[in-house]
């Protein structure tokens, strides 16, 4: 499997987002393959596009078989801010910024978790 400037750009009402920026790379057929980064750093929309699932994005793909994954289970409020999801299983506060500043998320605290 090939991919050659794959390019991913989501549109909301505010800004455009650039997820995906020229990614070049190439997969073995066997073995395993770890995809690791910062959330929102574009995993999951790679992995949408290596399983066919997103087809909105350009540069070119070549497939020698399928892709499957298995998603992660999330059970979040999407109403509720990232804090306010992580306050209704943990009452401490202090405890819930250390953690969101220890995975990068601190300063997505207050948004949405839908966003």
């Amino acid at each position: 499997m090939r991919l050659d400037n794959i390019n991913k750009t989501y549109h909301n009402k505010l800004n455009d987002v650039h997820v995906l920026k020229d990614l070049n790379f190439t997969l073995n057929t066997v073995g395993l393959t770890f995809i690791i980064g910062k959330s929102g750093s574009g995993k999951t929309t790679l992995l949408n596009i290596l399983a066919g699932r997103d087809h909105d994005y350009t540069g070119t793909m070549i497939l020698d078989g399928n892709v499957e994954y298995v998603e992660q289970e999330y059970n979040l409020m999407e109403s509720l801010s990232v804090f306010d999801n992580l306050f209704m299983l943990c009452k401490d506060k202090k405890m819930i910024d250390l953690k969101l500043k220890q995975f990068g998320l601190f300063e997505h605290k207050d948004k949405k978790v839908k966003k």
